[in-house]
């Protein structure tokens, strides 16, 4: 009787994800303010900037910068940087510079780009940088390591920080999937039909490994380390999902425990190198931006219920046969 509520629930824990991947995808990484600011750190040389070393910069907007042509604006340069300022507040989601016609070595290789909302410009925060990482919950860490500036002079320098495509199409496709398995499940279970779950739980597992391993390849022909590393992890701890269901399903339940476990593990291991792990829980909606922590403790849970209910089974079924064998013996005797 517990089956039904407990894939019940996971069904409405998987909703409330997909609804907020789906505020994660609209909102596209993007940030507002009214002033903008570019700051060089160090230059090629290696020495700390002492001034800009472009020759300008601006914002984009869903991979445009002509959206902001039109818009009144104003530079101002001071040492080693430029703020970029609007009578009104703008939104953008990435941002370009224009490299210099001086000296190579004065070109920046470590910067980053801030944002203030206050007119006067008393705090700001930094919306881009040099280098910067997806994480798996579709959050952009900053980690201001070495660019690779270009050398050829007056070339401008894109930094698009939409969400990646391959991000919003595996992150949907994979919760739809989730979702379409449990409701087979929880029909299968109503109906009687417990073999055909079992065969579609291994089916979902294998597709949704599939569409993984194919993401796992786009990730690294993007250049999203970081995502290609999870992605390639949850690769494998899927397919294994799918291959125990096949083959040894007396040990599903542990194998839910031991992925749960990995899924969990993986994404604060990807936190703890980004030097981020405060920020796993910093909200309580971080276990549904996390679709690998979401996941995670489900999988832990089914096999805690799967082993409890287990143990009642078995302590109900040896209360049986202890009555059946003191009803045979008073009978016999």
């Amino acid at each position: 009787p517990y089956i039904p509520l407990l894939v019940s629930m996971g069904f409405l824990l998987l909703v409330l994800g997909l609804v907020l991947s789906l505020i994660t995808i609209l909102r596209d990484n993007s940030w507002s303010g009214i002033h903008f600011r570019f700051s060089a750190l160090k230059v090629r040389s290696g020495l700390t900037a002492s001034q800009p070393g472009i020759n300008s910069f601006g914002l984009m907007r869903s991979g445009c910068s002509s959206i902001f042509d039109g818009q009144q604006s104003n530079l101002t340069i001071s040492n080693s940087t430029i703020i970029l300022s609007f009578p009104e507040s703008v939104t953008a989601n990435g941002w370009w510079f224009q490299t210099s016609d001086h000296d190579i070595d004065v070109d920046p290789v470590q910067f980053h780009l801030e944002a203030s909302s206050d007119r006067d410009g008393s705090s700001w925060g930094i919306v881009g940088s040099s280098t910067y990482q997806w994480t798996w919950a579709g959050r952009l860490e900053m980690n201001h390591g070495f660019f690779n500036t270009p050398t050829d002079r007056q070339e401008h320098v894109m930094f698009d920080l939409q969400l990646p495509l391959i991000w919003c199409v595996s992150k949907i496709a994979s919760y739809l999937l989730l979702m379409g398995m449990i409701v087979n499940v929880l029909v299968c279970t109503l109906i009687k039909r417990q073999l055909q779950a079992r065969w579609g739980v291994a089916w979902s597992y294998g597709m949704l490994s599939v569409l993984e391993l194919v993401a796992f390849i786009a990730y690294l022909i993007q250049g999203h380390l970081a995502l290609a590393v999870m992605t390639g992890a949850f690769t494998l701890i899927d397919f294994g999902f799918s291959a125990v269901f096949i083959h040894v399903e007396k040990y599903v339940r542990h194998y839910c425990c031991i992925s749960g476990t990995l899924y969990i593990g993986t994404i604060i291991a990807q936190n703890y190198a980004f030097g981020k792990a405060g920020n796993l829980f910093k909200s309580s909606l971080d276990l549904f931006e996390n679709r690998g922590l979401l996941e995670g403790f489900g999988l832990i849970l089914l096999s805690l219920s799967a082993a409890l209910m287990r143990y009642s089974s078995r302590r109900h079924a040896n209360h049986i046969i202890a009555h059946d064998q003191i009803a045979y013996q008073e009978r016999w005797n």
